[in-house]
């Protein structure tokens, strides 16, 4: 079991997918890079970087604050988030979240031979906040940062409208996504009516870009036109028309029971979403 591979995916553009778990993007711009999100933290990601970009300087950007997104940010001394998940980027990762990321994270690996007694996530040493509005500009990319409250209050999407990509983070997948957490263990979400909103945010951009690249994907049994790293415009759609039905009490769901937290789980025609019916408004 390869434990971290990478794919060209684009002109200038990478992917860096753990455990095929979770994925980080690398946009390798003529004068700066960016490396969004530090996934799990098993990765030598400063020797990665610099195997596609050479020495050139770089950005690293987390999509949110939760464990599989930002556990790899003490390879670097500074890291830019939302302005709404800064409080929790300076946290060291409790035993209790230590356990459960073990039992979804890690189980196949252990069982190949990676040594989880090793695993050390922790924060990087300075964290800087972004908000909408805010750009990186590489030279000839230029990523604009989109606030979208509601996997986390803080979660942020980048936009680069030249290209027509968009990173997106978790709000949007091809199974249910997570709407639904609270202030547990984990960096909180929003009400589903904010999460919505945010859904309906990115649905302006539907004609403005060719492709959505989510945090995470599914390598076989994807719907037509979707792959394990690319999703179709559409999917803001499919979500804001099924997060409606939830709002307006018209939504099959069941119970949905984790260890990280139970709900209510509505799929969709494409993905889904986990919610909590208490957080609705």
């Amino acid at each position: 079991m390869e434990f971290t591979k990478m794919e060209h995916l684009r002109e200038d553009l990478w992917v860096i997918n753990e455990l095929d778990k979770t994925f980080m993007y690398l946009i390798n711009g003529a004068e700066r890079a960016l490396l969004l999100d530090t996934g799990l933290g098993i990765s030598n990601l400063p020797e990665i970087v610099e195997s596609i970009c050479g020495k050139k300087p770089y950005f690293v950007v987390n999509t949110h604050a939760h464990g599989d997104h930002n556990s790899g940010n003490f390879l670097f001394d500074s890291v830019y988030v939302g302005r709404f998940d800064e409080p929790y980027s300076h946290n060291v990762m409790s035993l209790e979240e230590r356990g459960k990321s073990k039992e979804s994270y890690f189980t196949e690996a252990i069982e190949n031979g990676f040594a989880f007694d090793t695993w050390t996530p922790g924060p990087a040493k300075q964290i800087r906040t972004i908000k909408s509005g805010d750009e990186f500009d590489l030279g000839n990319h230029h990523l604009e940062v989109i606030e979208i409250p509601g996997h986390t209050a803080g979660s942020i999407a980048l936009l680069d409208r030249e290209n027509g990509w968009i990173f997106t983070g978790d709000i949007v997948l091809t199974w249910q996504t997570w709407g639904h957490l609270t202030s547990g263990i984990l960096t909180p979400s929003v009400s589903l009516k904010n999460y919505w909103e945010s859904v309906r945010l990115l649905e302006r951009y539907e004609t403005k870009i060719s492709v959505v690249f989510p945090s995470h994907g599914k390598a076989e049994n994807n719907p037509d036109g979707y792959t394990q790293y690319t999703l179709k415009p559409e999917i803001f759609r499919i979500y804001d028309e099924g997060i409606a039905t939830i709002l307006d009490g018209k939504a099959e769901s069941e119970f949905f029971t984790s260890s990280w937290e139970n709900g209510r789980v509505a799929l969709f025609p494409i993905g889904g979403i986990v919610y909590n019916p208490n957080r609705l408004y």
